[in-house]
């Protein structure tokens, strides 16, 4: 069986009613569908991976490392944050790694946002990541008001406090 486009619900709705873990086989296939939610497969896709068992969440994390921030943002936001604590232990040293990667287009600080949440590291090393994030993306905002002086002739744009 193979999904032929992204409106093929029925293919996808089949692999499903196979049942895991007979449906193995199919799992990059039905991963691979999941890049872009507003794609009709992708929300089915969703909503089944999430709820197989723990075993998933290793593949999940794979497939996160081979695509681009868009996709892992999409991962995150719509699979990983939704993890039980068995499934979110699993991923939990991937989660901190990417909490302390600033400047991947916002990964990082849905990384950080479900490691905080979920309590899944101490109070401790929330606040080390955060506070090395802050220092990141406030020279980032720095470098961004300079440029923006500059292109501005000199004139001032107004006050740079953070």
């Amino acid at each position: 069986m193979k999904i032929v486009d992204k409106h093929d619900t029925e293919t996808v709705e089949k692999i499903i009613a196979i049942g895991y873990p007979e449906n193995k086989e199919y799992l990059e296939e039905l991963l691979s569908w999941t890049a872009d939610p507003n794609w009709p497969v992708a929300m089915v896709i969703y909503e089944y991976l999430i709820e197989l068992g723990d075993e998933i969440a290793i593949h999940i994390i794979n497939l996160a490392h081979q695509v681009d921030n868009d996709w892992k943002s999409w991962l995150l936001s719509l699979l990983i944050h939704r993890y039980d604590a068995n499934k979110l232990e699993q991923v939990r040293s991937w989660l901190k790694i990417w909490a302390s990667s600033p400047g991947s287009e916002g990964c990082d600080i849905q990384a950080l946002e479900i490691l905080a949440e979920q309590k899944a590291i101490p109070e401790e090393e929330i606040i080390k990541i955060a506070r090395k994030n802050l220092f990141y993306y406030n020279g980032k905002v720095r470098d961004t008001y300079n440029i923006l002086e500059k292109a501005l002739n000199g004139k001032t744009f107004g006050e740079y406090t953070l």
